[in-house]
């Protein structure tokens, strides 16, 4: 994207020049670029009109004259060689941050005055922190640690080193400049005050059930006219299953979103609740580019299920002691004692110690293996994800089912069930996803703060169109994009696979929080910062203006 006013590169999405600080208007930015081969000549007509003045004052310094203009030349050309010249200390302190140059011109970096133009709002998005540095890169230069959520100003600058890219900022509560890691920053369009959303509770990671349906309840009641909800369905243990519409029933466009499928992921019916909250708080009060929350969701409705497996969540939060029928109770005592002995407590990839499965090493011997910690039943409740039958849902879906090589009995993950949509809460997901024609299917997961995108056995069609939705959240939500039919060992039978191949619309699996499932209490700040705007950023994507 370029500047229409001075012809120079800026970052997608910005509101001003960061080189001649003009505004950039969108509606007109097409119009005005056409002007850029004049203006490039203009500017070379210039270089080569100062080359010859520089050339002149050359000769006439070796003749050993000086005139006062002559002086008034070299005194400006002696200021751009010392860095004095703001416009130019900008330009060679990015050639200094490229060659890693003495920490004197790294002095001097932090020196700079900024430009005077209007900064981008950036909110840190770190697990727990991120450092501030006093130059690109991961060295030993640390002025601050960042917490997530954290305000930062950014004009502009953006710094590559050794293949990472690091913004300039300056933080807003200290004043502090220095450079931070981009892919742990997210641009922000509406600054808000969490104070005012005071419903859906994020202090504890414990959010339940019972908690999730009153919430519903009372925000539904407290926008009317805004949020609407209906129970579509019912889990094995007899619990509801709701679906939440944020906006106009009958836009224009429709996106369904479902979280929790898997029972230890619970944390995401914690987001897509407290969104729910913060668009309709600030439905007619903010916007996304200009444009009002109130005309996106207008123009397009966004369909929530925020808890896909209600019984799945219960028995990961609670236990057995949660469930509503104690015959569901035996059943995964029963998947207890089968998985025990494959499960090993593990260091993963990360560093954090887990329970790993080893169900498909033939002949597997726990002790043997050195794996001498045997699970609890508590402990292996907590990891729960399948229903209360023991069928893991995001392998139910009729998705490649006949080709999944997982178990073949009930488990607490990895069961894909005796048929396709053998179960009641992927029948549910199955008859709202066939709903409406929706534009495109979100469905929310944890960990490994990914984005899936295409499935083995698409058309390219549906294949474009579901690489072209992640391309969008992956700019806004900073996770990193995964292409599953190239390569990378993703079984398949779930939601968003059976939406590719099943109704070829676009879809995508989010994979949201770092640390090993549940995901506890201090990694919500991360996901909440990261994904708050990205609902508004979907709806503004298909936006289109009223004819005036």
């Amino acid at each position: 994207m370029f500047c229409p006013e001075c012809g120079m590169e800026i970052p997608e999405g910005s509101k001003f020049c960061i080189s001649c600080g003009a505004s950039i208007d969108s509606q007109k930015l097409g119009a005005n670029l056409r002007k850029k081969p004049l203006l490039i000549a203009i500017i070379g007509i210039a270089v080569v009109i100062a080359a010859m003045l520089a050339a002149i004052t050359f000769i006439m310094i070796k003749k050993g004259g000086h005139t006062d203009s002559e002086m008034t030349v070299m005194e400006e050309v002696s200021e751009i060689q010392a860095g004095e010249k703001a416009e130019d200390i900008k330009t060679n302190e990015k050639a200094a941050d490229k060659a890693g140059e003495t920490s004197e011109q790294n002095d001097l970096v932090e020196q700079e005055t900024q430009p005077a133009a209007e900064p981008q709002l950036l909110v840190a998005v770190p697990t727990e922190s991120m450092s501030l540095r006093m130059s690109p890169g991961l060295g030993d230069d640390v002025i601050a640690e960042i917490a997530p959520g954290m305000q930062l100003d950014w004009y502009g600058e953006m710094v590559s080193d050794n293949d990472r890219d690091f913004y300039k900022v300056v933080v807003r509560d200290t004043q502090q400049n220095g450079f931070v890691p981009a892919n742990f920053c997210v641009m922000v369009n509406h600054e808000y005050n969490d104070s005012d959303l005071g419903v859906v509770q994020t202090g504890d990671a414990l959010y339940s059930y019972e908690m999730m349906a009153d919430d519903i309840s009372t925000l539904c009641s407290m926008y009317p006219s805004i949020l609407t909800s209906e129970v579509v369905g019912s889990s094995l243990d007899g619990r509801n299953i709701y679906e939440v519409v944020l906006g106009n029933p009958n836009a224009q466009n429709h996106i369904m979103i479902q979280a929790s499928i898997h029972g230890r992921e619970y944390m995401n019916t914690q987001l897509v609740m407290k969104m729910i909250e913060y668009y309709a708080y600030y439905y007619d009060t903010a916007a996304y580019n200009d444009v009002a929350y109130s005309d996106l969701f207008n123009s397009t409705a966004i369909h929530i299920v925020p808890m896909a497996n209600p019984d799945g969540v219960a028995i990961s939060q609670f236990g057995v002691g949660a469930l509503n029928n104690s015959a569901y109770a035996g059943l995964i005592y029963e998947c207890y004692l089968r998985d025990k002995e494959t499960l090993a407590y593990r260091e993963d990839m990360i560093g954090d110690m887990a329970w790993s499965d080893h169900y498909k090493e033939e002949n597997y011997d726990r002790m043997a293996a050195g794996d001498s910690r045997e699970i609890t039943f508590d402990e292996y409740t907590r990891i729960w994800k399948a229903n209360a039958a023991g069928v893991d849902l995001n392998k139910n879906f009729d998705a490649g089912w006949y080709e999944i090589d997982a178990k073949q009995q009930p488990a607490y993950s990895d069961y894909k069930g005796v048929y396709p949509f053998s179960e009641q809460e992927t029948r549910v997901l199955g008859d709202i996803a066939q709903s409406q024609d929706y534009i495109a299917y979100i469905s929310y997961h944890s960990k490994g703060q990914l984005i899936y995108y295409d499935v083995e056995g698409n058309n390219p069609d549906t294949s474009i169109q579901s690489e072209n939705f992640a391309t969008r959240l992956e700019k806004n939500i900073k996770y990193t994009k995964v292409n599953t039919q190239k390569g990378y060992n993703v079984s398949l039978g779930g939601f968003s696979d059976w939406i590719q191949l099943s109704l070829n619309k676009a879809s995508v699996t989010i994979e949201s929080g770092k640390h090993q499932c549940p995901l506890e209490a201090y990694e919500f700040k991360s996901i909440w910062f990261r994904h708050r705007e990205s609902w508004a950023m979907l709806a503004n994507s298909m936006y289109i203006p009223p004819e005036q």
